[in-house]
């Protein structure tokens, strides 16, 4: 699986198998855990690209989904459930 991410920070962790939609417009700082079966979709419905900015030690949870269409900021320390 390769991605091709705006950034991927130290000690990132993904646990496969992952699914991202517009990964260009992916943003991973440091830390940052994907758990089995996340989802990120970025859709680009306007002219300014689309984003999402995970900080520092957030974890996504297994099978949580998150789709974004114009700017997302998720901040540090950040737990995104299980199945949300």
């Amino acid at each position: 699986m390769r991605l091709r991410l705006a950034a991927f920070g130290r000690g990132t962790r993904i646990v496969l198998p992952l699914r991202i939609v517009g990964s260009r417009y992916v943003r991973l700082v440091s830390d940052v855990t994907l758990q089995y079966a996340a989802y990120i979709a970025i859709l680009k419905l306007r002219h300014s690209p689309p984003t999402i900015a995970i900080g520092g030690g957030t974890l996504m949870g297994h099978r949580s989904h998150t789709i974004v269409t114009r700017r997302v900021e998720v901040g540090e320390d950040v737990l995104i459930a299980d199945r949300v």
